[in-house]
């Protein structure tokens, strides 16, 4: 099996990167992509905002000013209304898809993929863009086709005032302070907050968002609140201490009760090994989108003959972004390694310092040979991964076919 070529942005040095630019101010690119092929089509893009489980959008602009939101998935007849100018489509997820845009991904391993949401699709006419307006999260702005003018504003915050124009979120004072024109290969690095404004200078521009992960706090607690109450005990119950009391304070509640609250409180988020078990659930959930549409796991029978035939080739397989694969190496209260996989957990010790290894290639890239998994046959619950993410096609390779026997 041929190893795949490591992939690295052009024109660009990480050190410098990290120190000067990550979530501080914007970087242009030139040809961070010299040899970049636009890899779908407007078209192909189009037919992707027919489906049902697709999340897509088309933003217009008339001659009044006036912006409009439309929310997939659309009919064919109508792109046939919308014009020659002042619009957009946008296809959320488009990783999930397209196969030949998940390698875009492997231009970025820099970043850590747990932190990868997702990369979103546009295509504009001339004129068309979705207005004024920032992200909460970092963002690389790959230009595809065609050529678009990206205009930088004033950082924004929390408090920054926002319009709702029929249910786009933009800036109603949005202030240049600079700007420049994308061409096929070039990569805006937008951080969060920064605002900023895209405008298409033709009739085939195609932008391909590359977007992080910035979840809220509020939602991340949320969550670790759900995954606790699956995790602790009838038994596990607070037991304030008796304080003596003056009567006229029979209605306080004391200090000491409030540090005990604290105290147990505080020890949930103190078991290391209890937070990563959550941390490595989380962070392997696919997108809400994905999760509400069933799920289907291979059947035993069905995991046996995958696993046959992967073994029986030696064929290059692919792992789309929308199979989150990620391991935890611990060594609180002992060595330990947990491999994640769709908010699944797999325990699988140090035992077979070959299946680690195996594990952590995989992890690590997109792409690799099935005979890498050859050490995964000893252990099911790993073995049923691969089957369930090769049924629902998020593992997948042009030498390897599944088909029922």
């Amino acid at each position: 099996m041929m190893k795949q070529p490591l992939r690295q942005l052009a024109q660009f040095d990480l050190n410098t990167f990290i120190n000067e630019y990550w979530q501080k101010k914007p970087l242009l690119i030139r040809q961070g992509l010299p040899d970049w092929e636009n890899p779908i089509t407007p078209d192909e893009l189009a037919g992707l905002s027919l489906e049902e489980e697709i999340e897509s959008r088309i933003v217009t602009q008339t001659e009044t000013q006036s912006w409009q939101l439309e929310h997939g998935p659309f009919e064919e007849s109508r792109y046939n209304a919308l014009g020659d100018s002042h619009w957009s489509l946008l296809v959320q997820a488009v990783d999930n898809h397209v196969s030949s845009l998940a390698i875009l991904l492997d231009y970025f391993t820099f970043i850590p993929s747990w932190q990868i949401d997702d990369v979103m699709v546009s295509f504009a006419t001339k004129g068309g863009g979705v207005g004024p307006h920032f992200d909460r999260y970092n963002v690389f702005l790959v230009q595809g086709q065609g050529q678009r003018e990206w205009q930088l504003g004033q950082v924004c915050d929390s408090e920054t005032i926002l319009n709702n124009l029929n249910g786009l979120m933009q800036l109603p004072n949005f202030e240049c302070q600079t700007s420049y024109i994308l061409e096929p290969g070039d990569i805006l690095y937008v951080p969060p907050y920064l605002s900023h404004l895209g405008t298409s200078l033709d009739n085939k521009c195609m932008t391909y968002s590359v977007g992080f992960r910035s979840p809220a706090l509020s939602d991340l607690v949320d969550d670790f609140a759900t995954f606790l109450q699956t995790q602790l005990t009838e038994d596990e119950r607070l037991r304030a201490p008796l304080v003596a009391l003056n009567d006229s304070a029979n209605g306080a509640i004391d200090p000491t009760t409030i540090a005990l609250f604290k105290a147990q409180i505080t020890s949930l988020m103190d078991d290391e090994k209890r937070l990563s078990k959550w941390l490595g659930c989380w962070a392997t959930l696919p997108k809400r989108s994905a999760m509400e549409s069933e799920t289907q796991l291979a059947s035993d029978q069905e995991v046996e003959t995958i696993w046959n035939q992967l073994m029986a080739i030696d064929a290059l397989l692919i792992r789309s972004s929308a199979a989150r694969f990620h391991y935890i190496e611990a060594n609180a209260n002992g060595p330990t390694f947990t491999f994640f996989s769709n908010g699944r957990e797999v325990d699988i010790g140090r035992h077979d310092e070959t299946l680690l290894a195996s594990i952590k290639q995989v992890c690590n890239s997109r792409s690799f040979s099935s005979q890498l998994l050859a050490p995964w046959s000893t252990n099911k619950s790993l073995r049923e991964v691969i089957a369930d993410s090769i049924l629902a096609g998020t593992v997948y390779g042009e030498e390897f076919n599944f088909c029922d026997e």
